[in-house]
């Protein structure tokens, strides 16, 4: 799809938070976009085409429900040129879907759909949902940018190259924020403590009385120790204070690690089982994927840019470096959740001198893992059945984590890994310079795009 430490109020602390806010506003627009390219639903009309009638009791139970959905009855219709079906809304002419009030009228109604699933959250015995909740609060609906309508018949109206999306923005609310912080400090949950951790990096770093001042990366790791994320903001936090010696506790620990994960894959599931029943399939699938975009800050890419940078050529030509860098490689590829983390340990491995034989290997595997997770999350049908599908991978792949759900869609696809890479080759994913990943963030994004425009 995409900084974090706001203890003392020096330059590196704004510096951080600067930096976070702007992968936070990358996802935000990513996602925004995602959501802009595909429509909008009627609550009344949806539910004759087979919303749920009863709130889903779990996540897990949200994503079965949505995978079962009913398929559309005229799902194998053929439609004249220029008009489609869309849930919740029957057949619309390409200018009918591209009207400006009719978008305007679908993020108005995303917007309702995301308050509603936040007092939902907050209702919630679950201290990780009431944080959700605060940290969705606390982020408000920034204004997004619109891509183009692509229309091409004589009905479709004249629209700018691109517009301000305003009708839902509001500011980022600081008093949420606060209160996700003092949370926090009260639990002894790493997932919790981790999204409080980002959120407050994001937009708390320039606040001198902000609670957000008493997190810590350290206090993160010493709640996950095994975990390498935190440890990767403690080392963030070294690089920042020029501490040498702290760097390198910091990757020797990032190498011991036994996972590698943000902690943020129930997320869309808790969003997903809050969404108010009877919500249209579209909207709810906007507020879900914006879930997926936004909680985890970019981090997965913050800590790839930062591994990589301790993990150089000429960095790992010291003994002990060279150690700590082979070693994380290995983690990365060994523990990684998102395909991202498989091609962080393909770059370290290269730079630590890994054979060629190896790297090639490892490259078209990543390769193969990426296009499978991208494929299955950007389908662009408008019907019910396909968004409420697409709605419950989301869930999915942040449960199992974007590596392990690739796996298992190549496993049940009936098709080669080898043919699964060779499909990617010749899509450009896999060059002679290396692979270019696609992140489960930028993969969520996308999904929003093709799956929920309007």
């Amino acid at each position: 799809m995409s900084k974090l430490y706001v203890r003392e109020p020096d330059d590196a602390a704004r510096n951080r938070g600067a930096a976070l806010a702007g992968g936070g506003m990358v996802l935000a627009l990513v996602a925004g976009l995602a959501w802009l390219v595909s429509g909008p639903s009627e609550p009344s009309r949806d539910a004759a085409a087979g919303a749920p009638s009863a709130k889903p009791p779990s996540s897990t139970a949200a994503a079965k429900a949505v995978a079962a959905a009913p398929v559309a009855s005229s799902a194998s219709a053929a439609f004249p040129p220029g008009q489609m079906e869309v849930c919740g809304l029957g057949i619309l002419s390409e200018s009918e879907w591209n009207h400006p009030a009719r978008r305007a009228k679908f993020q108005a109604s995303v917007q309702a759909t995301r308050l509603r699933t936040i007092a939902a959250l907050k209702g919630k015995p679950d201290p990780l949902a009431q944080g959700l909740a605060l940290a969705m609060e606390s982020r408000g609906a920034e204004a997004v940018i619109e891509e183009a309508a692509r229309c091409t018949g004589p009905e479709c109206p004249v629209v700018a190259t691109k517009t301000d999306a305003t009708a839902v923005t509001q500011p980022h609310a600081s008093a949420p924020r606060e209160a996700l912080a003092r949370l926090a400090l009260t639990s002894r949950s790493p997932e919790l403590y981790g999204l409080a951790w980002r959120v407050c990096g994001a937009h708390g770093a320039h606040d001198a009385a902000s609670a957000c001042r008493m997190l810590s990366a350290e206090q993160w790791a010493q709640l996950d120790p095994d975990n390498a994320m935190p440890w990767a903001g403690v080392l963030e936090r070294a690089r920042l204070q020029r501490d040498a010696s702290a760097v390198s506790a910091a990757l020797y620990r990032m190498s011991l690690s036994r996972t590698i994960d943000g902690r943020t894959g129930r997320l869309p599931g808790l969003a997903l089982a809050s969404v108010p029943a009877g919500t249209p399939a579209l909207e709810t699938e906007a507020v879900v994927a914006d879930v997926a975009a936004r909680e985890g800050e970019g981090w997965s890419q913050k800590m790839s840019s930062l591994s990589t940078e301790e993990c150089t050529a000429e960095a790992v030509r010291d003994t002990e470096r060279w150690q700590r860098c082979d070693a994380w490689a290995q983690a990365l590829w060994q523990q990684g959740r998102k395909t991202i983390d498989l091609t962080t340990a393909i770059r370290i491995g290269k730079a630590v001198g890994w054979p060629a034989e190896r790297l090639q290997g490892m490259q078209d595997e990543a390769a193969a893992l990426s296009l499978a997770s991208s494929e299955a999350l950007n389908g662009s049908s408008r019907l019910c059945d396909a968004v409420r599908r697409r709605t419950g991978q989301i869930d999915e792949s942040g449960r199992l984590g974007e590596v392990a759900w690739a796996r298992r869609i190549i496993a049940t696809s009936g098709k080669s890994m080898a043919h699964w890479t060779a499909t990617a080759r010749s899509k450009g994913q896999v060059t002679p310079a290396g692979l270019l990943p696609v992140s489960a963030a930028t993969t969520v994004a996308q999904t929003g795009a093709k799956a929920v425009a309007p």
